[in-house]
């Protein structure tokens, strides 16, 4: 006569233990993924409506601006060079203006009703990107800025910026920016 016991075998046990630990393995890795993007989508979404408060502020500055001057001297690139790093121009009010690149931020130099006392003092710029954003490139294309007759082009200016969103390495987000400003007021 034979007995029987009922139950699992040691043997079923481990192999049951062992699909389990794969399967929580395989779950927590995926949970950690997804925290992971949703951590990086939010860095993003907040780095890009800064950036995109910083970039309206200047194209706003820039349209109902004049006499656009990138480095210092008029057009860039003159005669097919690179693009220039710096954008300096009148404000509507009268005041001069300049925007750069400095550390990894935007500065801006200057404001509506108040001149830029010395663009080559770093004491008068302050940031206009925060530290969750880091500028790797600020190139200014600039085209028209001769005043009339000497050409007979609109004046206008191009930025592109470049950087990375985010203060975590490894989930921080690249972006490259493009926007062309047109000056609004007739120069032809």
């Amino acid at each position: 006569m034979t007995v029987q016991t009922k139950g699992f075998t040691l043997v079923e046990l481990v192999v049951a233990i062992a699909l389990f630990a794969f399967v929580a393995v395989g779950a927590i890795s995926a949970m950690i993924a997804v925290v992971d993007g949703n951590k990086k989508a939010r860095a993003l979404v907040g780095a890009t409506d800064a950036l995109g408060f910083a970039l309206e502020s200047m194209t706003r500055e820039l349209r109902v601006g004049s006499n656009y001057s990138c480095d210092g001297g008029g057009d860039c690139p003159p005669g097919g060079g690179g693009p220039g790093s710096e954008i300096a121009f009148t404000t509507s009010e009268g005041s001069v203006m300049v925007y750069r690149l400095n550390t990894g931020r935007l500065e801006r130099c200057g404001s509506t009703g108040i001149d830029c006392p010395d663009p080559t003092n770093a004491a008068n710029y302050v940031a206009m990107t925060g530290s969750n954003i880091t500028i790797t490139d600020f190139d200014v294309y600039v085209q028209g800025s001769a005043p009339s007759p000497a050409d007979s082009e609109q004046p206008r200016a191009t930025l592109v910026i470049s950087g990375t969103a985010g203060n975590n390495p490894g989930i921080d987000s690249s972006f490259t920016i493009q926007t062309t400003v047109t000056q609004r007021f007739p120069d032809l």
